[in-house]
């Protein structure tokens, strides 16, 4: 009628794939989905460290242990469950309580929606490290458990070393170099002042 334009509203992103409800216990890929819907209402609410973070993590869900919650039905038995973000080892603190907030909220708002009011809970784990591999004469290989750094050399299995000692990865050998070069600037301080 003022024969302005007329503005209307439309959807900024193509919708993704659908998650049927409601999400069971044995859909194994549906977690996945719920944690990536997560991770868009993380983007949109301006959550970006929380939404990175939500990227590298898995989604399962586990019985809580016996706790039991009011359910919306009034019935307090109802098995409980919580929800577990899985993430690697290296990413664990930098979860913070207020991050750990936004993502339960974000959540919380998905699991409603695929019916599983039951997931009371958000639990933050780091995933476990991998287990070492070994042979069946490993009683017999000779390493002595006092040295930190003391992986043998005889099969030549790649591990990097530095002055003698062997070390498990590369980043043991760099701690190992600072802490050299670090011992050195002491020394030369020392000198300095005697």
């Amino acid at each position: 009628m003022s024969g302005r334009p007329v503005y209307a509203p439309f959807p900024e992103r193509a919708a993704g794939p659908k998650i049927s409800m409601p999400l069971r216990d044995d859909d194994a890929g549906k977690p996945d989905l719920a944690l990536g819907q997560t991770h868009h209402l993380l983007d949109d609410d301006g959550e970006g460290l929380a939404r990175d973070l939500v990227r590298s993590a898995k989604l399962t869900l586990r019985r809580d242990g016996g706790h039991f919650h009011p359910m919306t039905n009034g019935n307090w038995t109802d098995a409980t469950y919580e929800a577990v973000l899985t993430l690697d080892r290296a990413l664990a603190p930098e979860f913070t309580t207020a991050m750990a907030k936004a993502i339960r909220q974000r959540l919380k708002a998905v699991f409603k929606q695929l019916e599983r009011d039951d997931a009371q809970s958000l639990v933050i784990e780091a995933a476990l490290r991998p287990l070492p591999e070994i042979t069946q004469d490993w009683r017999h290989r000779g390493d002595d458990p006092t040295k930190q750094a003391g992986h043998e050399r005889q099969s030549n299995q790649g591990y990097p070393a530095a002055n003698g000692p062997t070390f498990a990865s590369r980043a043991e050998l760099a701690v190992y170099q600072i802490l050299q070069d670090l011992r050195q600037w002491a020394l030369r301080r020392f000198r300095r002042m005697t």
